[in-house]
Parts: structure tokens; C-alpha cells; sequence
């Protein structure tokens, strides 16, 4: 256990979890790293069936299932408060990648396009709750409950 034992209230994790191997023991230490009744929320990616060579290129281990991830913040001690996909339509978009070769398609233009014009239709449809149906990412909430 690191000197930072017990000593945050707050813990985000935005797309990092899936670049560690031993993702448990990561959400372990984290678990030692958080306050009794702090939060720890993570981000990432979704539905292991959307992995593709951008994802290894990108130096990912995994995409989750949203009971997989569940099972193993539960697993090391954490209460789940909210869980939800992120991105509707970047499930589309992720899967339309996969059906090309994304290493030879991917630019700067489509993902600027994707950012400015289809991003903000997805953020209305996940509100309207296409985020509890599928998604590209995943977000889920929990809290260390205290002693």
C-alpha cells in the first residue's frame, strides 16, 4: 500500500483502466486510496465483441461488459450507485470502424466531424436513455462504503 493510503475523497478514472493488465489489482490499491465513504468513478470502453486493431494500437487490454466491470469493483468492496453506457452513437461509430480497416481510415476531419456534429446528437439520445440500452463507453459510479 502506497503513502496515498486513504487519502481521497474522489478518484476519476477517464479511459485508463483498460491499458492495465491487472486491472483488480489496480481497483484494489485504488480502493486502499479512497476515504471511507469517498467515490471512485470510472470510464471506459465498452462491449469487448467492438475490440479492434485501433484498441490494440492503442495499447488496450479489454474493452468491458458493464457485469464484468460490475462484478470486479464489487469484488474489491465498492457499492455501485450508477451505471450507464456513454455515447450512443459512438457505438455505431466504433462498430463502422471495425467493418474497415480503422489504421488506414482514421483522420483528423472525421474525428473533428464525429466531435462537433454527432457527438452532441449522442449526449441528447444517451439523456432521452439510449445510455441504458448500449453505448461506446461505459460510466459507473461507486462509493467505498465506511466502516
Amino acid at each position: 500500500m502506497s503513502s496515498a493510503s486513504k487519502s481521497y475523497d474522489l478518484v476519476f478514472t477517464s479511459n485508463v483502466l483498460e491499458h492495465i493488465e491487472d486491472d483488480i489489482g489496480i481497483l484494489k490499491e485504488l480502493f486502499c486510496w479512497i476515504k471511507d465513504g469517498g467515490q471512485l468513478f470510472v470510464y471506459v470502453p465498452a462491449f469487448m465483441f467492438l475490440y479492434s486493431d485501433l484498441d490494440k494500437k492503442a495499447g488496450h487490454f479489454r474493452r468491458y461488459e458493464k457485469k464484468d466491470l460490475v462484478d470486479k469493483l464489487s469484488k474489491v468492496g465498492f457499492v455501485i450507485t450508477k451505471c450507464h453506457y456513454s455515447d450512443s452513437l459512438g457505438y455505431f461509430a466504433w462498430m463502422s470502424t471495425k467493418l474497415r480497416n480503422p489504421l488506414k481510415t482514421e483522420n483528423q476531419k472525421s474525428v473533428r466531424f464525429y466531435d462537433r456534429y454527432i457527438f452532441p446528437v449522442s449526449k441528447v439520445l444517451d439523456a432521452l436513455g439510449f445510455k441504458h440500452l448500449f453505448g461506446k463507453n461505459i460510466l459507473v459510479c461507486c462509493r467505498k462504503q465506511a466502516n
